[in-house]
């Protein structure tokens, strides 16, 4: 929702396994496990706080936009970010579907998404420890 140069947010969608693809409210039918059953299903067995190192900006904020038409023809949006390893360049695009898990349950004081593009997990995943250890 928004302007294409940067939209508010991007809501996952199910789609029907029939070769039209539409969209499906049944998760039977449905060609991915719709979000809330990984939240009923992560949920169910007691607390549960998750964490994740995804395509999103330093800042841990997805960005969506549509501003590539190449992108937009292969991917559906633009690249999130883009870094590099000791295989070369690469990008990575925003989460959908996992930053709508985190959401529901990531920690609700501390930061739950740190970016894959940063050049060094090390403080995001120091977070991740000391608030996973302050469960205890």
């Amino acid at each position: 929702m928004g302007d294409p140069s940067g939209y508010d947010t991007c809501v996952p969608a199910d789609y029907d396994v029939d070769v039209d693809g539409d969209k499906t409210s049944d998760p039977d039918l449905a060609v991915m496990l719709p979000v809330h059953g990984f939240i009923d299903a992560y949920s169910s067995g007691g607390p549960v706080v998750t964490f994740g190192i995804l395509g999103v900006g330093a800042d841990g904020q997805p960005s969506y936009a549509n501003t590539n038409s190449e992108d937009q023809n292969y991917r559906g949006i633009d690249i999130a970010c883009t870094g590099s390893n000791a295989l070369g360049e690469f990008e990575a695009v925003p989460p959908v579907r996992m930053w709508s898990v985190l959401q529901e349950l990531g920690p609700q004081s501390e930061q739950a998404v740190y970016s894959i593009c940063s050049s060094d997990f090390g403080g995001g995943l120091g977070q991740i420890g000391t608030t996973i250890a302050g469960y205890f």
